[in-house]
């Protein structure tokens, strides 16, 4: 029975945690890509230096149908790419 009550306890507390924190969570901008890229961002490296570009003019990020996943290319130059998106998460309270 001492079993079952900790079970129980550790269950409504690991509940408890995921229902507070998605309270807080910030959803992606366009995360499905049915927009194309907007809300997104890209950053292409070489071994010296990277830089921001936007990926819907670069030839490094494609949207590929059906279902509008991303595709990001590397290359002999830049052979380490992102695409990201910058989010405020506001405080915790």
């Amino acid at each position: 029975m001492r079993i079952r009550n900790k079970l129980l306890i550790l269950l409504f507390g690991i509940l408890f945690v995921f229902m507070v924190s998605s309270a807080y969570a910030t959803s992606f901008q366009n995360g499905d890509f049915s927009s194309g890229f907007t809300g997104w961002s890209g950053e292409i490296m070489d071994t010296n230096s990277s830089k921001t570009v936007d990926p819907a003019s670069s030839d490094y990020f494609n949207i590929v149908p059906p279902n509008n996943q991303a595709q990001i290319s590397l290359d002999d130059t830049y052979w380490n790419n992102t695409l990201y998106q910058d989010y405020d998460m506001g405080t915790l309270k």
